[in-house]
């Protein structure tokens, strides 16, 4: 799943899990890993989800419980997770972390996470603010087929105009070889 820079995706995975990705980002799914389970790894750019184990570059999340929800960003010179309700262990190179609600951990490359830390009251309160906001329009928002464009106008940056997405599919991460094609 790729988006352009002025674009967002949103997925709902059939057991309740949520994948938003952020503009300029990329999201490889492969449907089966040596564990024969579907298998998500962010590439490049930002995400938020719900109740999703993912990867990125050398560090894996993995939730803990059904309540989790987190962002987790590819930045130059490593990964950064923040955990905005819930909890999720972090991994990398070796090492584990327990990261909370509240708590964000930064993820050098090459290196193990280090220690969680609180996110700074004021961004703690946006965030928080900002998710309980989002979980209550959940269930307000779901779509039932991929043909039907789901949009909250409330919730749109002011001029931002709206002239449909596109849909594609690859076997590739360069998309080099288009499967799925569709303009809505």
């Amino acid at each position: 799943i790729k988006t352009g820079s002025m674009s967002r995706a949103r997925i709902k995975f059939p057991f309740g899990e949520v994948l938003n990705l952020e503009s300029s980002s990329l999201v490889v799914i492969d449907p089966f890993d040596e564990e024969g389970k579907t298998d998500l790894k962010l590439v490049r750019g930002k995400l938020k989800a719900r109740n999703l184990k993912m990867r990125a570059r050398d560090v894996a999340i993995a939730p803990r419980g059904n309540d989790a929800v987190f962002e987790m960003s590819v930045e130059e010179g490593g990964v950064k997770v923040d955990i905005y309700a819930g909890e999720a262990e972090v991994r990398a190179n070796g090492a584990t972390v327990k990261v909370a609600g509240g708590q964000t951990v930064d993820i050098p490359e090459g290196l193990a996470p280090r220690p969680p830390a609180a996110f700074t009251a004021p961004d703690r309160m946006t965030r928080t603010a900002v998710v309980k906001h989002k979980a209550a329009r959940t269930a307000e928002a779901v779509t039932t087929d991929i043909g039907e464009l789901d949009v909250d106008l409330k919730h749109l940056p002011v001029g931002m105009t709206i002239a449909g997405f596109r849909l594609q599919a690859s076997r590739t991460e360069d998309f080099a070889e288009i499967l799925l094609e569709r303009v809505f």
